[in-house]
């Protein structure tokens, strides 16, 4: 590469002093002071290094063993026997194995038998309007205060309206002839001005009818 670049420089008429010096730059870095100063920045490098390094270890704490033990090791395979423990007999009730299943077992409840009214096609028609169950047709009717009071006393269920309170407030008590006698009272109020219960107010009264006399959709059926 210098030879060819010194060629070049003849051949373009370059003085002598300036080819000379040219080359002595190109040169540099293969003569023997060039790469004596390369290998002591080399050494002054690595011993720098090394100091650094040395310097960090001495700085570094050295780790001590922490005695967490002390006395006589015992052996984790030396096993001692279990103390028996005797069971006591003595003053505990023993449980009766004379016992039968039949004494075992529980008495079921016995739901209340339901008490069915049989009732005229018009009483059934307002009982209905009290309990309409999914029947649309059933859930927008009104029922006349005067229906509502006649189905109420038919014979076998046997409600008779009372105004004794005064106001609209009526009260509903069975007769001894009711299958539902002395079970209580209660009271309806009387709407006014119309005298007319809409379908909100029987399933309202329906719903009380039931609460506190066990009424339903299935306690009415039609009187043959």
């Amino acid at each position: 590469m210098r030879e060819r670049h010194e060629q070049n420089l003849r051949r373009l008429e370059f003085d002598i002093e300036d080819i000379e010096s040219d080359i002595k730059i190109l040169s540099a870095d293969t003569s023997p002071e060039h790469l004596e100063s390369l290998e002591e920045e080399r050494r002054q490098n690595v011993a720098t290094l090394e100091a650094s390094l040395a310097a960090k270890i001495a700085k570094k704490p050295q780790k001590t063993d922490i005695q967490t033990q002390w006395g006589e090791e015992k052996d984790p395979k030396t096993q001692f026997p279990a103390e028996k423990i005797k069971p006591k007999t003595r003053g505990v009730e023993q449980p009766d194995t004379d016992l039968s299943l039949d004494d075992l077992q529980l008495t079921k409840t016995e739901t209340e038998p339901l008490i069915q009214a049989a009732v005229s096609k018009k009483a059934l028609a307002v009982f209905k309007v009290m309990f309409p169950n999914d029947n649309l047709k059933d859930r927008s009717k009104s029922v006349d205060w005067d229906a509502f009071v006649n189905a109420m006393g038919e014979e076998e269920v046997g409600f008779v309206a009372r105004h004794s309170a005064g106001g609209a407030a009526y009260t509903f008590e069975p007769c001894e002839t009711s299958k539902w006698a002395g079970q209580g009272k209660i009271v309806f109020h009387k709407p006014h001005p119309a005298p007319v219960l809409d379908s909100i107010m029987m399933s309202i009264n329906g719903k009380r009818m039931k609460k506190w006399f066990g009424w339903s959709e299935e306690s009415f059926s039609l009187k043959s």
